[in-house]
């Protein structure tokens, strides 16, 4: 192939609007992780005639501002030929190429509010949300969805989110995938502090759970890097980059944005 091509290949888009999707703009099967592609399988009429694959993408968080983990389910549903279950809290809506495919089936869990405790004790609060998400997890996760073929789970969230998936992915018999977007800890020492008992806590289970998992996925060849050196993961490396519906934006356009701004 050309140079530069195999990268490309590659990348990830991020979506930035509410326009049509096209194929171009899924992650190509080459992509994907080979114990991904294992279960994924070819579309064979033999295979139809039996079961059609199945994944599962899970997203502690909304999914409609999860851009990344929306282009997967479709990738999966449209190049993969797999019947694709989301599982992630509600809030906006995804984008209406996955609302409209009948391949892509969206569970949406209730996100947990515990504002009242956070007020009398953060770290108390900080505990009772990961104790309910976990349990909503297993419960959607095990009984909700059919039965996948891989799980497919954001990170971060780490916790309770990396924990769940892989006790349910143990249970049903599936491969457990981690697609890293950053670290959770990092993320959290921000506001509380790397020598933060919770902030060590976070890390010690983040890094155990993400090295329990079948594959991994990550944005950046420095994040694949340092999983790899640091944390003994080796992950695939699936670079975000702007779908082809980004473009300059026309006059009028930029009128519509300027009125609604005023």
């Amino acid at each position: 192939p050309p140079p530069g091509l195999t990268e490309q290949r590659r990348s990830v888009p991020i979506a930035a609007g509410r326009r049509s999707l096209t194929p171009s703009t899924c992650i190509p099967r080459a992509a994907i992780s080979p114990s991904l592609c294992a279960c994924a399988g070819s579309t064979t009429m033999a295979g139809e005639a039996e079961r059609r694959k199945r994944a599962a993408v899970v997203v502690l968080g909304d999914i409609g501002r999860s851009p990344r983990m929306q282009y997967h389910s479709l990738s999966l549903a449209s190049q993969a030929g797999m019947e694709v279950d989301i599982v992630a809290n509600g809030g906006s809506d995804p984008h209406l190429s996955l609302r409209e495919n009948p391949s892509i089936h969206i569970h949406e869990m209730k996100s947990v509010q515990l504002s009242g405790v956070s007020k009398i004790s953060g770290a108390l609060a900080l505990l009772l949300k990961a104790a309910i998400q976990f349990i909503m997890l297993i419960w959607f996760l095990c009984f909700k969805i059919p039965r996948p073929d891989v799980f497919i789970v954001q990170n971060p969230p780490s916790v309770p989110a990396l924990a769940a998936v892989k006790v349910v992915s143990w249970l049903r018999g599936a491969k457990f995938i981690v697609d890293w977007h950053n670290f959770g800890y990092t993320l959290l020492g921000l506001s509380h502090g790397r020598s933060n008992v919770i902030v060590k806590i976070y890390f010690w289970f983040e890094k155990h759970f993400g090295r329990m998992a079948d594959g991994a996925f990550c944005v950046t060849k420095a994040m694949q890097h340092e999983l790899s050196q640091n944390w003994g993961i080796k992950a695939t490396v699936l670079y975000d980059h702007s779908p082809e519906f980004f473009h300059p934006a026309s006059l009028t356009e930029k009128y519509e944005v300027g009125y609604f701004h005023l």
